[in-house]
């Protein structure tokens, strides 16, 4: 009887194993491309909110900065200086400024402003401002510099000579050009401490400041802008 115990168990057939659920992998599938696309998004806002156009970033030889350049050969200082803050709201983060290229014995200043199309929202429900999104002379721009004293006021500096614009996606740009500042004003020999751009939104009853971003600081380090083969102006 043993014996044919036994030979029972050996003869047992094992249950084939089960396959894996399919719904369950379907699950897994979809839970697994959602993460990359979250993560894809993530990473494509990121690359998007640091991104300006080529003609944005690049110096732009108006008529004043083409003759100074063959005026002397082309051999110029053209210069470039990190924006350390470079927004007007640390917490709305309405415009952004970048890429600005100094050529100081020319007394030229030029910076690219950002913007996304929220802030049309943005102004309209926080600040009662509405404005057409799809105008393009909703803002001014103009440069302030520090004043001489703690008794006097900033003032503005220079003007703008130059100015185009271009968009991608929920974006908008602005490449400014200012000439006509004098990157030694002050007393003495003093040179300008900083000069920060206001962005302005035209009004009838006064063209106040709705934000600021300093741009310029000459206690800051500069370094030496190296024209693209591009860049540089023909004849």
């Amino acid at each position: 009887m043993d014996d044919m115990e036994r030979y029972g168990e050996y003869n047992e057939i094992d249950e084939p194993p089960r396959g894996k659920n399919p719904v369950a992998l379907i699950l897994k599938l979809l839970i697994g491309l959602v993460c990359l696309a979250v993560v894809g998004l993530l990473i494509f806002r990121m690359v998007l909110a640091a991104y300006y156009p080529e003609a944005m970033k690049r110096a732009y030889f108006n008529d004043t900065l083409t003759d100074y350049y063959y005026a002397n050969d082309g051999n110029i200082e053209i210069l470039t200086q990190t924006v350390r803050y470079n927004t007007d709201n640390g917490d709305e983060g309405n415009f952004f400024a970048d890429n600005v290229i100094l050529i100081r014995e020319l007394g030229q200043l030029q910076v690219s402003i950002r913007y996304n199309v929220s802030l049309y929202e943005n102004l309209s429900t926080k600040y009662g401002i509405d404005l057409d999104p799809e105008a393009e002379n909703n803002f001014t721009f103009r440069l302030v510099r520090n004043p001489y004293d703690e008794q006097s006021l900033p003032f503005e500096v220079g003007s703008l000579s130059y100015e185009s614009t271009d968009g991608k996606l929920m974006y908008r740009y602005h490449k400014l050009v200012f000439d006509g500042i004098d990157f030694e004003l002050g007393e003495g020999d003093r040179e300008i401490s900083w000069i920060r751009i206001e962005i302005v939104i035209p009004s009838d009853d006064e063209d106040k400041a709705f934000g600021a971003i300093p741009i310029y600081e000459s206690y800051i380090k500069t370094e030496p802008y190296d024209l693209a083969p591009e860049e540089v102006p023909s004849r």
